[in-house]
């Protein structure tokens, strides 16, 4: 058998993708067409003799990391249809997309995996997740809403953006949003939306099916303090004919530092998987402060432009990399991809012996550059 990866075109391919993930996440046939690709999105077709039988998206997302905005390939909609399983296809199809990421200008890659050690054979780390939030409506902390609060219609969502690009920078992988991106994160029923602030301090946005049900938060922002605690009042008063609510916040949490209580539930959800398709344009991009220089090596398998030993060298800000022939700290291109996006940290990496430091004072140079 012959399997082979490639650029699906709408609407000539919409039956034969659109089949794959219909019957992947939907146990159905297709039943009605498509919705033509976002801008700089694209479909990705992976077929056995001509026949499909993998699936994914890629979209064209600008990720933060830290001040910087970075080129990412978002992975999405990964499916293989149930008769073309455990034959290595899965694994074929998603390293076929890294250089075609590559290619595109893409820096690095990010993805919600539906198995970690499955992407983790193409190179891909876990790095990233939220909390998950259930509290009971009376559990809720009397915060004080300080600033006026106005619902927002869908239509004028953008006026978030502010708001919205202070909070995404106080830590890396989050995606800044053009119109499309809004609209698709909003969904096709869109949610009510209630914003804090005259310029904007927070927002959240909720659904309700019921009376004495949930409140499903969509996604909670915020740029002060303030903010926080004024958007967590309204939140409260949604919440007041509901018996719960439900929401997100990233790893430094400002529920869990300072209103948690008996009875409220955090679970970890929606980690994230990130991997850097190009090694010499990634560390280029950082910002690290001061002067200094670090001999590193990468070891990655699959693409062999990262593979090898490389010299970094920094000043004011501004980063140059080229390979040399030594090393004094020693990356997979998993744990790599890690330490660069943040999560687990150069340090906490050499603890766990995911990488290794020939000496203290290379590990101290590697942390001032991530």
């Amino acid at each position: 058998m012959s399997f082979a990866t490639r650029i699906a075109e709408y609407p000539k391919d919409n039956d034969r993708i659109g089949s794959v993930w219909s019957w992947v996440y939907g146990q159905e046939p297709l039943t009605e067409p498509l919705d033509p690709p976002d801008p700089g999105e694209i479909w990705f077709l992976g077929e056995e003799d001509g026949e499909p039988a993998t699936a994914c998206t890629v979209h064209d997302y600008r990720a933060v990391r830290g001040p910087v905005d970075l080129s990412c390939g978002g992975v999405g909609a990964v499916a293989t249809l149930i008769e073309y399983r455990q034959k290595g296809y899965g694994t074929k199809f998603m390293l076929d997309l890294l250089p075609v990421m590559r290619e595109a200008g893409h820096v690095v890659s990010s993805l919600y995996a539906f198995r970690d050690p499955f992407y983790a054979k193409s190179g891909y780390a876990t790095s990233g997740w939220r909390w998950k939030i259930s509290c009971q409506s009376h559990r809720l902390p009397k915060t004080e809403c300080t600033l006026p609060v106005s619902q927002i219609e869908s239509s004028k969502v953008a006026c978030l953006d502010a708001c919205y690009e202070k909070f995404i920078r106080t830590f890396s992988g989050s995606v800044v949003r053009r119109e499309h991106e809004w609209k698709r994160r909003l969904g096709k029923k869109h949610p009510m939306i209630y914003a804090v602030g005259d310029p904007i301090e927070a927002y959240a946005w909720v659904k309700m099916t019921e009376f004495w049900g949930n409140v499903d938060v969509g996604e909670v922002g915020w740029s002060t303090t303030r903010g926080y605690e004024s958007i967590l009042a309204v939140l409260r008063g949604i919440a007041h004919n509901q018996a719960t609510l439900t929401w997100s916040e990233p790893p430094h949490s400002p529920f869990l530092a300072g209103h948690f209580d008996q009875g409220v539930d955090f679970q970890l959800a929606r980690q994230t998987m990130h991997r850097v398709l190009d090694v010499k344009k990634a560390v280029e991009a950082l910002k690290p402060a001061g002067k200094g220089q670090l001999d590193f090596k990468v070891t990655d398998p699959q693409m062999k432009e990262n593979d090898g030993c490389w010299r970094a060298e920094w000043s004011e800000g501004k980063v140059s990399v080229q390979k040399t022939k030594s090393s004094e700290i020693d990356f997979e291109i998993g744990p790599f991809s890690q330490a660069f996006m943040g999560a687990p940290s150069v340090r906490e990496l050499v603890q766990h012996g995911s990488i290794k430091a020939t000496k203290e004072d290379a590990l101290q140079r590697a942390e001032r550059l991530f």
